[in-house]
This record gives structure tokens, sequence and C-alpha cells, in this order.
């Protein structure tokens, strides 16, 4: 991360005194995998938040993770969740009792099936969002946690259950409110 956010820094002062890209000496060897999505995201201008991550769930060819919190769009951010799931069946998934720095917010979006043999995130497919709005509501401008719990069932929403719990997340993410 801190070289990612080095990079970053370089990237912005070369920008702003005019550097050409040419000029700058990139060996993306000397960078992890994850270094480089997150360059690219950040270069994107997409400024994703917490990803060093939160395993909630590793067993049985099933793997969930909660990448963080990341700015979606200027008037969402996205609980980014992070889903492998290798078995030959479906995964239900199901957010519910959101907070924001203690206030009950409403997370959209916030049910999927994850289809057997298949990666989920929940970024790009627009699940798991809080309202910018909503943060205004309550006046928080400085998001310091997000809490919600979690259920995961084999199959639909009426099949076993493999993870029921409650989350939570702590950042220290401005929020700006206009």
């Amino acid at each position: 991360m801190k070289k990612t956010l080095s990079l970053f820094v370089a990237l912005v002062m070369m920008l702003g005194s005019g550097i050409a890209a040419a000029d700058v000496d990139f060996d993306p060897a000397q960078y992890s995998i994850d270094q480089l999505e997150e360059i690219q995201r950040i270069i994107a201008g997409y400024l994703p938040r917490n990803l060093e991550g939160q395993v909630l769930y590793d067993q049985d060819d099933l793997y969930i993770e909660c990448k963080g919190i990341a700015l979606h769009q200027a008037t969402t951010w996205v609980i980014n969740l992070y889903v492998d799931n290798k078995t030959n069946d479906e995964v239900y998934i199901a957010l519910g009792g959101g907070k924001a720095n203690g206030c009950i917010i409403k997370i959209s979006s916030a049910k999927t099936t994850v289809l057997g043999n298949s990666v989920y995130l929940a970024d790009p497919n627009f699940d798991n969002l809080i309202s910018v709005s909503a943060l205004r509501d309550y006046g928080i401008t400085n998001l310091t946690s997000v809490e919600f719990d979690i259920e995961v069932r084999k199959g639909d929403k009426k099949g076993d259950i493999l993870l029921q719990s409650p989350i939570k997340i702590d950042t220290d993410i401005p929020v700006e409110v206009k």
C-alpha cells in the first residue's frame, strides 16, 4: 500500500509538472498483481479504501472476503464483497442491519446469488450500496465504521445456512457533503 501511494503521489506530481508519460520510469515487475490493480484504479479515478480485506468465510471451496468500502459514484459507497465459489452449487448472500457510525442505514441491492464455479465482486455489479444522502441526513462527514449482518446460504434464500454473522468494518473515509 505504501509503494502504491508513493507511486500515486509521484504520478500526480509528474503530471502536474508537465512531464510526459514516456519520461516515467515504471517497472511493473516490481509490484504484485494486487498493487498493479490498485494503481490502475487510482489512475482511473476510482479510489478504493481498505483493500486489505477481511475474510468472512473460507471453507469447502467457498471463499468470501469483504474488500472494504469504496466510493462507487459521487452519490454512493459500496460494501465490496468478493466471492470465489468453487462449488457446483449456487450460494445466496444477503446483507442487512446496516449502520454507519452507529446510525441505521439501508444497504441497497444487498441480496445476490453467486453461481457455482464463479467469482463475484460487488462493486462492478452495483450491489451493497450506501447512499451518500443517507449519510448526509445523519450529518456524517467522516465515515469511521460500517456495520452489517451477513447471511450466506447454500442454494437459495431457504437453503442451509453457511454463515450468519455481524460484521464491522472500521475505516476513516472522509465523506464530502455537498
